[in-house]
């Protein structure tokens, strides 16, 4: 029972992050798919490939940022697409810069298929 519940949660926690619509701030909208990577253990890293689109009216420069690591800049665009291959130990920021300051965020996240295991503090017989 209470491996059905835990997979319900897991499932229902999947879809919700996978189901990325596209963020705006202003003028200025992205889509970032996936957000999610599975890995098998809960310490295991993840490879997480994803897809990174962005829009706006005007051509501006925009810089894309994990962790405080560049991806990729746009000099003078309206668009720009980046697809990038991301090894994950857990959750990251994942951010839109134009002229060095954050417009949009977006969190990638890392789940596992076998959640931690926790011992048991109390035997599960007794003799009384």
């Amino acid at each position: 029972m209470r491996a059905v519940v835990l997979f319900t949660m897991l499932w229902s926690g999947l879809v919700q992050a996978m189901q990325s619509d596209a963020q705006c701030d202003r003028a200025l909208c992205w889509q970032v798919q996936p957000v999610v990577c599975i890995a098998n253990q809960t310490a295991d890293s993840c490879a997480l490939d994803f897809q990174l689109s962005w829009q706006h009216p005007q051509p501006i420069s925009v810089c894309a940022e994990l962790a405080g690591q560049s991806l990729h800049c746009w000099q003078q665009q309206t668009s720009g697409r980046l697809q990038y291959q991301a090894q994950l130990d857990g959750p990251g920021q994942l951010h839109l810069l134009v002229d060095g300051k954050m417009r949009l965020s977006r969190q990638l996240s890392v789940l596992s298929r076998q959640p931690d295991r926790k011992r048991r503090l109390v035997a599960p017989w007794s003799v009384f």
